[in-house]
C-alpha cells in the first residue's frame, strides 16, 4: 500500500512539474534559438585578466624561464590573438618608480624597478600580450608619472604596452585612507589601528580629477590612454573631452562587481551571499547607464572595456567568493557584457586565496597553481563564445533561475550555454534551434560540482569531468563530452541545480576534419573549432 501511494505521488509530481528526477524537482523550459545574429562578432582578446603590480612580481621569477603555469592560465582564456592584461588598479596608486633625491610618498607601499619591468616584459613576450599599465595619481605628483611611464615603456617594450591608465577609482580618494598614522608614524591604509589620512578633501570631485589628469598628460610620453577607471557616470562624463580624435584616450573603462563585501547591511541586494550573487541584478545590471558611452567611443574609433571585473569586491567571505556561484555568475555576466557591445572584460585576480581566479606559488622547484571556481566559469564562456562568434536571439531562456545564451561561430557552428542558478531544482531544457538546421547530433560539456553541493560548492569543480587540481601546466585535460541527439526537431538537456552546460551542434564531416587537422584534435575536443 505504501509503495502504491509513493508511485501515485511521483506521478502527481511529474504532472505538476513536467519532470521528476527523484532528488530534486525539475521544471521543463522550452527555449527557441533564432538563426538571426543580434550582435557583431566578438572581438579577439575579449576575455583578459587584471593583476596588481605586486602580485605579478610574486608570480614570476626574477630571471630565467617565464612561469609556464601563468602563461597557460592566460592562454586558456585567449587561445588565439593577443591577450589583454591590465596591471594596476588600486596598486597603481600604491606603487612608484623611485626617483633619486625624492622621498617616497607616504601612501605608496611598493617600489617598481628594472627587475619588475624585466619580469613583465618576459611575460608579455611569452603571451604576446597587450598591457594596460596603471600610473600613480593619488600622490598628485606628475613627476612620478613622467618617470614611471618612461621607465615602463623602455623596460617592457612599446609593442606590449597598449595604454596607460591614470589613477584608480578617484571618487574614493576622499573616502578611503591614503595611509594611517599611529604614534606619529605612517602605517598602511588597511591597518586596523591608526588615524586615517585622506589624499583628497571631501569636496574633491570630477572637475578636480580632470585637472589633475590634464597636468599628468602634459608630462608623460605621448601614448594612448585608457580611463577613467571608475563606474560613476559623472566622472566618466567629465572624462569624455580626453577621447580621441581630439584627445589621447582610445579606451573607455569601467569596473564591475556582482556583490560588495564592504556593504554591511544584510538586507541589501549587493550584500555578499550566494543567492544575491545568483540574482539577475548581480549579473545583468553591471552596465546600467553606460550604453551612450559605449556607442560614443565606438563612433570615435575606440573601445570600451570592463577592465576590472569580479564576483565580489572588498575581498568577500569564504563560501561566497570561492563558491561555484562565482562560476555561474561569471558566465551570465560575461555574456551580458558581450550582448551590450563591450569590447572586452578583464577579470581581476590577486594573490588572495579566496577572492581570485587562481593561486600561484613556487614549490619543489616548479610553479604550480590552484584554480578557483570563477576561473572555470570564465573558461566555459570562452568555449561558448570564442572570438568571431555572434550572439543569436533566444526566446524563453531567462527565468528567475535559468539563463540561456546562444552563439554562432565563424564556421556557422552553433553553441547554446545553459546556466541553472537554482539552489534546489534541476532544469530540463527543451531546445529548438533552427540555426543548427541539418544537425541531428551534438555534444554537451558540463560545468558542475562533483560533490552535489551545487552553487555552494567550494571544491570538486569540474569542466567536462576534468579538474585542474594542483596544476603545474595551467592546462586542463581534454574534457569528456556527452553525445546528444534530437527527437522531433528538439534537443532535451537536463541541467542539475547550481551547474551549467554547453550544448554544441555538430557540423559536416569536412568542417570537423579541417578543424581537427588545424588544432591537432585539441580544439575540436574542447569545442573551440569555429
Amino acid at each position: 500500500m505504501r509503495v502504491a501511494c509513493a508511485v501515485m505521488l511521483a506521478v502527481a509530481a511529474v504532472a505538476l512539474t513536467g519532470v521528476w528526477t527523484g532528488t530534486a524537482r525539475a521544471a521543463q523550459v522550452n527555449v527557441t534559438v533564432s538563426p538571426t545574429p543580434v550582435t557583431r562578432p566578438l572581438p579577439e582578446g575579449f576575455l583578459g585578466l587584471a593583476f596588481t603590480y605586486s602580485a605579478l612580481a610574486q608570480w614570476m621569477s626574477a630571471s630565467g624561464p617565464v612561469d609556464p603555469v601563468l602563461v597557460g592560465l592566460i592562454r586558456n582564456l585567449t587561445p588565439s590573438g593577443r591577450p589583454w592584461l591590465r596591471i594596476g588598479g588600486e596598486s597603481a596608486d600604491r606603487s612608484w618608480w623611485p626617483i633619486a633625491g625624492e622621498r617616497r610618498p607616504l601612501g605608496i607601499t611598493y617600489d617598481l624597478g628594472p627587475t619588475w619591468t624585466e619580469m613583465a616584459g618576459r611575460l608579455a613576450r611569452a603571451t604576446d600580450a597587450r598591457l594596460m599599465l596603471g600610473l600613480e595619481l593619488e600622490a598628485d605628483q606628475p613627476k612620478i608619472d613622467a618617470v614611471e611611464a618612461r621607465q615602463l615603456l623602455h623596460g617592457v617594450g612599446a609593442r606590449y604596452v597598449q595604454s596607460f591608465q591614470i589613477g584608480n577609482e578617484p571618487e574614493l580618494y576622499s573616502a578611503i585612507p591614503w595611509y594611517k598614522v599611529l604614534h606619529g608614524k605612517p602605517v598602511v591604509w588597511y591597518s586596523p589601528v591608526g588615524k586615517p589620512v585622506y589624499a583628497r578633501p571631501r569636496s574633491y570631485g570630477p572637475s578636480q580629477f580632470i585637472g589633475e589628469v590634464s597636468r599628468i598628460l602634459r608630462v608623460i610620453p605621448r601614448y594612448p590612454i585608457a580611463g577613467p577607471e571608475t563606474n560613476i557616470p559623472a566622472w566618466t562624463q567629465a572624462f569624455l573631452p580626453f577621447l580621441k580624435p581630439n584627445g589621447r584616450v582610445s579606451t573607455l573603462t569601467t569596473h564591475a562587481y556582482g556583490v560588495n563585501s564592504c556593504v554591511k547591511d544584510t538586507k541589501s541586494d549587493v550584500y555578499p551571499t550566494v543567492p544575491n550573487l545568483l540574482s539577475l541584478h548581480a549579473s545583468r545590471d553591471l552596465l546600467d547607464g553606460t550604453a551612450p558611452y559605449i556607442a560614443l567611443v565606438h563612433r570615435r574609433g575606440g573601445s570600451y572595456r570592463i577592465d576590472e571585473m569580479g564576483a565580489v569586491t572588498c575581498t568577500g567571505p569564504a563560501g561566497v567568493s570561492n563558491s561555484m556561484a562565482t562560476a555561474l555568475w561569471a558566465i551570465d555576466a560575461l555574456f551580458d557584457a558581450a550582448s551590450q557591445g563591450v569590447d572586452g572584460v578583464n577579470l581581476h585576480t590577486t594573490y588572495s586565496r579566496i577572492n581570485n581566479l587562481f593561486s600561484l606559488g613556487f614549490a619543489d622547484g616548479r610553479w604550480q597553481a590552484t584554480v578557483q571556481p570563477l576561473y572555470y566559469g570564465a573558461l566555459l564562456f570562452e568555449h561558448a563564445d570564442p572570438a568571431g562568434s555572434r550572439l543569436l536571439n533566444v526566446t524563453g531562456g531567462t527565468t528567475g533561475t535559468l539563463r540561456v545564451w546562444a552563439t554562432e561561430g565563424s564556421s556557422r557552428r552553433v553553441r547554446v550555454a545553459i546556466v541553472n542558478d537554482s539552489l534546489s531544482s534541476d532544469a530540463v531544457v527543451r531546445l529548438r534551434v533552427p540555426a543548427a538546421a541539418g544537425s541531428t547530433t551534438g555534444t554537451v560539456l558540463r560545468l558542475q560540482a562533483s560533490n552535489g553541493a551545487g552553487a555552494y560548492a567550494t571544491r570538486g569543480i569540474t569542466l567536462g569531468g576534468r579538474s585542474f587540481g594542483t596544476t603545474t601546466t595551467g592546462v586542463l585535460a581534454a574534457p569528456t563530452l556527452e553525445p546528444i541527439t534530437s527527437h522531433g526537431g528538439a534537443w532535451t538537456v537536463t541541467v542539475p541545480k547550481g551547474s551549467a552546460a554547453l550544448v554544441t551542434f555538430g557540423r559536416s564531416g569536412s568542417e570537423a576534419n579541417a578543424c581537427r587537422a588545424s588544432t591537432g584534435g585539441a580544439g575540436d575536443r574542447a569545442g573551440r573549432c569555429g
